[in-house]
């Protein structure tokens, strides 16, 4: 067993967490509401200055930073904070975290600039 596992009748019943992330991922938050919210704040900013004018709803436009490759990564933030301060965004193959819309929007023209 590793350093950090908890051993029931000889067997090792689960681990214990080391951090903030650890925890996310054994309480499963990573796959709930936290990163589709943060990721539709993200469309509405955008389609609200013009940036995605193909986008005819906020979750088209979300939809849209998926196919462009967007990554989110839970950070934490405060239980009550709101999901934009919980996410760091990420854009496949770049290593830059992104913090905010501004930051998301002016990485995604520079991906689909790529293509």
């Amino acid at each position: 067993p590793l350093p950090n596992s908890v051993v029931v009748g000889g067997r090792v019943a689960g681990r214990l967490v080391r951090n903030h992330h650890e925890m996310a991922a054994a309480l499963g938050l990573r796959e709930r509401g936290v990163f589709n919210d943060a990721l539709l704040a993200v469309s509405q900013y955008m389609r609200a200055r013009g940036m995605l004018p193909e986008a005819e709803s906020d979750d088209e436009g979300a939809e849209m930073l998926l196919v462009a490759g967007i990554a989110m990564e839970w950070c934490g933030g405060g239980q009550h904070a709101p999901p934009l301060e919980q996410v760091v965004f990420r854009f496949h193959g770049r290593r830059i975290p992104l913090r905010g819309p501004d930051m998301v929007a002016r990485e995604y023209f520079r991906v689909i600039s790529d293509w």
